[in-house]
């Protein structure tokens, strides 16, 4: 198996998210919202896609 340093990195920085957070994913993500609404128009959103419609009759 190959040691690869980014997947190396994003663990280890995981590791010390949830154990800065007690392993609660609650207040981990309660963390991300905040620090969301602070960054403002940086981040990168998706544009949301139409629900297909579901045709209950199979066909």
């Amino acid at each position: 198996m190959n040691n690869d340093p980014i997947v190396a990195s994003v663990r280890r920085v995981r590791a010390e998210l949830a154990a800065k957070f007690n392993y609660d994913v609650h207040a981990i993500f309660s963390d991300m919202r905040s620090r969301e609404s602070q960054v403002g128009n940086r981040l990168v959103r998706q544009p949301k896609r139409p629900n297909k419609a579901v045709n209950p009759s199979g066909g």
